[in-house]
């Protein structure tokens, strides 16, 4: 019977594992997803904002800076949202981003093999 036990057990481990991996890699394609949608609302947004530039400038309603300043607030807290989800990713990824280049290196490099910059 300790044959047994000891591979119940041993199956047991293993299938936790697995389910533990599975959880991981769904919440990292909904995190990649998410940040894909966050960035096609930033290319919306700066699309909408040039427009309205343009709009504004072609019947000579010019925009005031102002609302310039607050749609490009948006924008800029945009990124940073992404910014933040991309961490997120990268830890999940086992990445760290380069803070020259910002190209996603794994841990443990000491320097960013695209451009040489020290990571720690």
């Amino acid at each position: 019977m300790d044959f047994l036990d000891q591979m119940a057990k041993k199956i047991s481990t293993g299938t936790n594992l697995a389910s533990k991996k599975t959880d991981e890699l769904i919440a990292s394609a909904e995190l990649k997803m998410t940040i894909s949608k966050m960035e096609n609302e930033i290319e919306d947004a700066i699309y909408q904002l040039g427009e309205s530039m343009f709009n504004s400038f072609a019947s000579n309603n010019i925009m005031s800076v102002n609302e310039i300043q607050l749609k490009c607030k948006e924008i800029q807290r945009m990124y940073k949202g992404v910014a933040r989800l991309k961490k997120n990713y990268n830890s999940y990824k086992g990445l760290v981003g380069c803070r020259a280049c910002g190209a996603d290196v794994e841990e443990g490099f000491r320097y960013c093999p695209s451009c040489g910059n020290k990571l720690y």
